[in-house]
């Protein structure tokens, strides 16, 4: 009894590891999908850009377009059967810019660049981070 044991003992680890070899890639490709960390950096990147989109907006005229369209129906003094129909029709369009605004804008857009560069760098550092934690642990085991 003892004998069967001490095998189950030793050869547990060997039975239990046989077929999942995980390499370094295949750890740090693991931890590079699944890290929640690295998923929120990413989508602060993907909002970074688009305020920088928002911010150049402005350089941009502003449009609209409007119409109305009405019917009006009177009756007929001569005849209460009798009526008239008169319809009236309008449409509009508009285009607006800023000219002046003294470099608001422009710096405004200044701002959001330098800030989606900064997330652009956090993002980096973060994945850096993820990537230095997986070797890390990985040669701890090994």
């Amino acid at each position: 009894m003892k004998k069967i044991l001490l095998l189950l003992t030793l050869f547990t680890p060997y039975f239990l590891h046989a077929g999942d070899m995980y390499t370094l890639q295949k750890c740090i490709d693991s931890a590079l999908l699944n890290n929640p960390s690295l998923a929120s950096a990413m989508k602060s990147l993907d909002a970074s850009s688009e305020r920088v989109w928002q911010s150049a907006s402005v350089f941009f005229p502003t449009i609209s377009a409007s119409g109305d369209l009405g019917r009006r129906r009177a009756e007929s003094a001569a005849s209460p059967d009798d009526f008239a129909y008169s319809s009236s029709m309008s449409a509009g369009l508009s285009a607006s810019m800023p000219l002046i605004t003294f470099g608001k804008n422009y710096y405004s857009l200044s701002a959001q660049k330098a800030s989606y560069k900064s997330s652009e760098f956090d993002y980096m550092s973060t994945l850096n981070q993820t990537i230095y934690n997986v070797k890390k642990a990985y040669f701890n085991l090994v």
